[in-house]
């Protein structure tokens, strides 16, 4: 793969530590220099921007080039815009909050057959298998994305082929609602 796109849907100003972090990490790896895109759908560059920790604004101004922002787009277009995209980012921050939930944006990067780079908080290790269907981070420190990043630029056609099939697949097979509906009648019947 010559060029590399990446994809963060939802609210960047969430997880703000993580999103500098990612900001530092491209910085780090010469993304510009690499052909690396970061495409932001939801939140404005303003509110992002205003949300940074200081070296990562400062980061950000010589990352002009390679973070794009798209601002909102219709729930219905980001399949689309998932799968023109080489990888799904987002980091959630490691606190309870983040523990106790599903993202769905999870899903949403996967059932598009978009490989997914997070890190893991919750159940995301039930779903992403790391180096099978996306990369599972330990932590989401600069250091950790950099390697990451340059695990994907290392991927050759093939590989990254059978990794978005995996992506597709396991939403098939472990997000797909109906593959639960036998298990949760059952239930039910059995509390009635």
């Amino acid at each position: 793969k010559g060029s590399l796109n990446f994809i963060f849907g939802g609210n960047a100003i969430g997880g703000k530590e993580e999103f500098s972090s990612l900001l530092i990490a491209l910085y780090q790896i010469k993304a510009s220099e690499r052909n690396i895109c970061l495409h932001i759908y939801g939140s404005s560059e303003q509110e992002v921007v205003n949300s940074l920790e200081k070296e990562a604004k400062q980061i950000y101004i010589k990352l002009k080039e390679v973070v794009i922002f798209h601002g909102h787009v219709p729930q219905e277009e980001m399949a689309n815009v998932c799968m023109e995209s080489d990888f799904g980012v987002f980091f959630r921050p490691d606190r309870r909050s983040s523990h106790a939930g599903f993202p769905t944006k999870l899903g949403e990067y996967l059932a598009a057959g978009t490989p997914v780079i997070t890190n893991d908080t919750g159940d995301i290790s039930f779903v992403l298998e790391n180096g099978q269907n996306g990369y599972l981070l330990s932590n989401s420190k600069p250091e950790t994305i950099c390697k990451v990043i340059e695990t994907c630029m290392s991927l050759d056609t093939e590989q990254y082929q059978i990794m978005r099939k995996a992506a597709r697949e396991s939403a098939l097979k472990k997000l797909d609602y109906t593959i639960y509906a036998e298990i949760i009648k059952s239930f039910l019947e059995g509390v009635v």
